[in-house]
């Protein structure tokens, strides 16, 4: 998952980004000028990732909504 996880920043182009493993969390920090370039990252992060980790649907939190 961290090298997932590192790649999905590395085709996003922010620089100010990284994912780091402490046992079993995974943190991701970014810093970004422009909201959508980001935002873009983190839904594609959450679409790669919540189906392996939570063996769920990668469904968009409610709150990413409003």
């Amino acid at each position: 998952m961290l090298a997932q996880t590192r790649a999905l920043i590395a085709s996003a182009g922010i620089k100010a980004a990284g994912a780091t493993r402490f046992e079993t969390l995974l943190v991701v920090r970014a810093l970004e000028e422009d909201n959508q370039r980001l935002q873009g990252m983190l839904h594609r992060m959450w679409s790669a990732l919540r189906p392996g980790i939570m063996g769920r649907d990668a469904v968009a939190p409610r709150i990413w909504s409003t």
